[in-house]
């Protein structure tokens, strides 16, 4: 309805992923797959210094903070894993598990220096100009935002912006590969505000205030929040929601279009020819299209004259 073309991706939406310049990194309970759609490439990489595995553990968002970027300055994409305080009896096993980094291209990982500050809880991570950032709650009042710049590979802690926020509303994405902030306000007014952050000088400006009353269905209101994923060449922006509805708000008409049901947003999806590696950590090499391979097809519908979005469809 909006004229843009979709690219659906046959694969588990159930598990943690993670999105980079169009490539896509899936987590699993025991590895790491990392997806160019574009060029139909995909490679398996092992968790590393799976010592973890030993106490017989596997991934969980609830003992991990990951991460999935780009380094701006050498162009190489590093999967980032870092050990959070809750899982602390496992990992004081060996400290060493605690923080490390995977370089894609090599498939070595690498040890690095912990954070100096404990990290207890983190939200989902996004990528944007060179750094992988968290949300994190560091005491009780306040939530802040954890960087790491995967050039230097060092972490600080970024300050948000004064707003009312809650745990299940407030998000952080990419938008125009800047760091942004989107809160959803669902008490006195209905509105989602979207926050960009200047990189440099890490200050926000507010960039968008979207009105939502009587323009999206209301009847869940009170849990329901909103998540940009993209912004056309045209400055129409492209968010869904929590119950996986996909809109478009026109600003110049002050318009939201329903887009369609039902659908789990990876990420934008862009034409990205970088080669992965030829061979793959894992005893086997995996490639999109293979009888071997957990991801089958890649299907495009759609007009060829707007920006593209990837979505992920349960098989």
């Amino acid at each position: 309805k909006g004229n843009e073309e979709i690219v659906y991706l046959h694969c588990n939406a159930a598990q943690p992923s993670f999105t980079c310049d169009g490539l896509v990194c899936i987590l699993e309970p025991r590895w790491i797959d990392v997806l160019n759609p574009w060029t139909r490439q995909l490679r398996r990489y092992g968790f590393g210094f799976g010592t973890i595995f030993g106490v017989g553990s596997a991934f969980s968002p609830r003992h991990w903070a990951m991460g999935f970027g780009k380094d701006k300055v050498t162009g190489s994409y590093k999967v980032v894993k870092m050990c959070l305080i809750s899982f602390s009896e496992i990992c004081a096993r060996d400290p060493e598990v605690e923080y490390s980094v995977l370089d894609v291209e090599t498939g070595e990982w690498r040890m690095l220096s912990p954070p100096p500050y404990k990290v207890f809880e983190v939200r989902k991570s996004e990528c944007a100009n060179g750094s992988i950032y968290w949300l994190h709650k560091p005491t009780e009042r306040a939530w802040t935002i954890l960087a790491l710049d995967l050039h230097k590979e060092e972490l600080h802690n970024i300050s948000v912006p004064d707003m009312s926020v809650t745990q299940e509303t407030f998000q952080i994405v990419n938008l125009e590969d800047r760091l942004a902030i989107a809160n959803t306000y669902t008490k006195t007014e209905w509105k989602l505000e979207i926050w960009s952050m200047d990189t440099e000088v890490e200050t926000w400006t507010k960039t968008y205030s979207i009105d939502l009353e009587n323009r999206v269905a209301s009847r869940e209101r009170q849990n329901r929040w909103f998540t940009p994923v993209s912004v056309s060449k045209q400055g129409n922006i492209v968010f869904y929601d929590n119950h996986k509805r996909l809109f478009k708000y026109y600003p110049r008409k002050n318009e939201i279009l329903y887009l369609s049901a039902d659908t789990c947003v990876i990420s934008p999806f862009f034409e990205n020819l970088a080669p992965l590696p030829q061979k793959s950590t894992l005893h086997t090499p995996i490639i999109a299209g293979e009888p071997n391979a957990p991801l089958t097809t890649l299907v495009v519908v759609g007009s060829i004259w707007s920006p593209l979005f990837l979505f992920s469809v349960k098989l």
